[in-house]
């Protein structure tokens, strides 16, 4: 991704940065951000399937247990790479979205001095804009694709899902599209991949150079600052 100018924002969470923590002190020290994402594993390998399926959902657990998972996030980031997070991305953060749920995690980020959340699907974007504060911090949602707004185009949905309706074609065309679409206009492209769903997929490398060279690349410290936040 640095070869075509963009420079990720990692979301791992605390149990797998202390289990690979001098890889990701080595992409820290590149100047990688990194979000908190919690402590906890939130997946679990299926032996009986052979694949990872998820678990620990926020919506399922007590609000303590979800403070206590954030503030444990908090604490591997800082000591495990020595930085301090200024951001939060909700494990399966789809099954996190009331009002009630996303207010109470803006006052936790608050009180631990976050600058933004990026916890949202692309409804949210549609209605509040690229960018908003309803609930107490700056919120940038996940992007949808341009035939397909409401639809978060990940490389899971793209890429890994073993029952996908949508394919590497299909993320080229939602993405590249939407940044067409946008094309002259104030925008933000903010699309989540997997490392492991695209280690081996070409397609995926040639639709971000295409992006990269229509849009400008930025992390989401970087889009806040460009506008005083």
């Amino acid at each position: 991704m640095l070869a075509l100018g963009i420079m990720p924002s990692y979301a791992v969470p605390g149990a797998l940065l202390a289990e690979g923590a001098a890889v990701y002190r080595s992409i820290a020290a590149s100047g990688a951000e990194f979000l908190n994402h919690g402590n906890r594993r939130h997946t679990y390998f299926d032996e009986g399937e052979n694949r990872y399926r998820s678990c620990f959902f926020y919506d399922e657990q007590g609000l303590d247990v979800v403070e206590a998972d954030i503030v444990g996030g908090d604490r591997a980031v800082r000591d495990i790479l020595g930085c301090i997070p200024r951001g939060f991305r909700t494990p399966h953060f789809g099954s996190f979205q009331t009002t009630r749920n996303l207010s109470f995690l803006h006052a936790v980020l608050k009180r631990l001095g976050y600058l933004y959340s990026s916890s949202t699907s692309p409804f949210f974007s549609l209605r509040y804009g690229p960018i908003f504060k309803r609930f107490g911090l700056a919120e940038i949602p996940l992007s949808g694709g341009s035939s397909r707004a409401l639809t978060i185009i990940d490389t899971w949905n793209c890429f890994a899902d073993p029952a996908r309706r949508l394919d590497a074609e299909d993320y080229r065309a939602e993405t590249v599209g939407l940044a067409r679409s946008l094309a002259g206009k104030a925008g933000i492209l903010n699309y989540y991949a997997d490392p492991s769903h695209i280690l081996n997929e070409s397609a995926f490398f040639e639709t971000m150079a295409q992006l990269a060279r229509m849009a400008q690349p930025a992390n989401f410290s970087q889009i806040l600052a460009s506008r005083n936040e």
